[in-house]
């Protein structure tokens, strides 16, 4: 369930008084999974087990968990949770008194969520090494929600335990991290189960309304219940941990929470499957292994084609692209334009204000350069603080009125750093069109290039159309 403590997934740009935790790499930071350094961008990050050095991934015992560093608040509140979770797995257990269908159903579901672990053990490491950003999608609450939905609570929580205890072991094999975050990730799932089912209990029992009618409410309160308790606690940890400057930072994005109710509507599914059909139910394994890899193909895809600083297209990717709508351009004989926009004077910011401004001032360029484009307009970043645009179907003129609204949009809006200063940024462009100015990519880049120089030298903060191509026409590509 990617809304536990391993696979929680966060990105922000720190306060200055935050650079020295996570730069120092201390216990406190890195060993509990907070940082890791990604083209020279720091990034929270709550999952990074790498960041531990082999002697430390080695070190299993209790005494020597890096949670012991951790602030006093977030610790206490931890043990808190913990303890908590503990006392009501303790006490169900005991006052529970489950049949022989319900044990059955446990056992059934015990041996799914272990062969899943198992059969993606694999697929994980390899997620792991890529460094592949969130959602990153377990699919643990597949088999706990549906225990909320077909077990005694007793059992439900004990399932939890052993898919977490089975998580450790794990954890021990690979050596790819400490146990700690596996028993805060246990603690608050049994929480979040245990909550999910007195809703499910206390909406299905409504009299007044029919019989169907309330136990579709009663699922739908305990997806919510299960989701506020589950999130609520490690929003709070993340918040006593990291004190980030606003709680939205320790919170889920809206791609990752659907994916995560999507995950427990399949748990809803698998309840059902179990009542009806419980020989059916190890084809579930099947649809969430899918599920698993159809994501995390998804993610290796946009992680090898995107820009980590500006969410742009990488140079690379950029390149396939801008080739194809330029040869769509010669294949339907119609225009094309190409603008290089590099933004002036951008080592003195750095310089004054720090790379984590620089980097904030990049994202901030990148968004108003997309919006001020279309959405097939191929547009990325070239490298170091140069942008790079295909507009499909656009002529000189209306390349040169595009180029001027990015660069009015780039000057307009001040850029606020982390110090509190209003950076005033801006740009100079340089247009070349197809077939004026060349018809194959590498000379359109050259003179869009030439131009955006000119500009430069023209006193910078300004638009350049680059001068018509003497051998443009000689060089025309045979489509493709």
């Amino acid at each position: 369930m990617a809304s536990h403590l391993l696979s929680w997934t966060h990105r922000k740009e720190l306060r200055q008084d935050e650079q020295y935790f996570l730069t120092s790499q201390s216990p406190v930071a890195c060993e509990f999974g907070l940082c890791r350094r990604m083209e020279g961008r720091l990034v929270v990050i709550i999952a990074s087990a790498r960041r531990a050095g082999k002697s430390r991934a080695r070190t299993m015992r209790i005494r020597d968990w890096s949670v012991w560093a951790l602030p006093r608040r977030a610790l206490t509140f931890l043990l808190a949770l913990e303890g908590l979770a503990t006392a009501l797995t303790i006490v169900e257990v005991v006052h529970g008194h489950p049949g022989r269908t319900a044990v059955a159903r446990f056992a059934l579901l015990a041996v799914l969520s272990v062969l899943h672990a198992e059969v993606e053990d694999r697929t994980d490491r390899i997620r792991r090494s890529r460094a592949v950003d969130a959602p990153y999608v377990d699919a643990t609450s597949v088999w706990t929600f549906a225990a909320v939905l077909v077990l005694p609570a007793g059992l439900a929580a004990l399932l939890v335990v052993l898919i977490y205890g089975h998580t450790i072991v794990r954890v021990r094999r690979n050596r790819s991290g400490q146990p700690h975050r596996s028993v805060f990730s246990g603690a608050s799932v049994v929480l979040a189960v245990l909550a999910a089912m007195a809703v499910d209990s206390a909406l299905s029992q409504v009299g007044h309304i029919p019989t169907g009618a309330a136990q579709v409410a009663g699922v739908m309160g305990a997806l919510v219940a299960y989701r506020l308790v589950n999130d609520g606690a490690i929003t709070v940890v993340l918040y006593l941990t990291t004190r980030p400057a606003s709680m939205s930072d320790t919170m889920l994005k809206a791609d990752d929470l659907a994916v995560e109710i999507a995950t427990m509507v399949l748990g809803a599914f698998t309840a059902q499957t179990i009542i009806q059909m419980p020989w059916l139910t190890p084809a579930v394994l099947v649809l969430v292994v899918m599920m698993y890899r159809g994501l995390l193909v998804k993610k290796l895809e946009v992680a090898a084609t995107t820009d980590g600083k500006t969410e742009l297209l990488n140079a690379t990717a950029w390149r396939e692209l801008a080739q194809r709508h330029l040869w769509r351009a010669i294949r339907e004989q119609q225009a094309a334009a190409l603008l290089v926009i590099d933004l002036d004077r951008f080592k003195a910011l750095n310089d004054q204000h720090g790379h984590l401004a620089g980097d904030v001032a990049l994202k901030a360029v990148a968004d108003r350069i997309k919006a001020e484009l279309r959405d097939y307009d191929a547009v990325g970043r070239y490298g170091g603080e140069e942008f790079v645009a295909l507009l499909p179907n656009a002529g000189a003129n209306a390349a040169m009125r595009v180029a001027e609204r990015v660069r009015a949009r780039i000057e307009d809006e001040p850029i606020m750093t982390d110090d509190g200063a209003a950076v005033q940024l801006t740009g100079s462009v340089g247009v070349a069109t197809y077939p004026t100015h060349g018809s194959e990519l590498d000379a359109l880049i050259r003179s869009a290039d030439r131009a955006m120089y000119a500009a430069k030298d023209a006193g910078r903060n300004t638009v350049r159309l680059a001068a018509p191509s003497l051998t443009s026409h000689e060089s025309q590509p045979a489509s493709a």
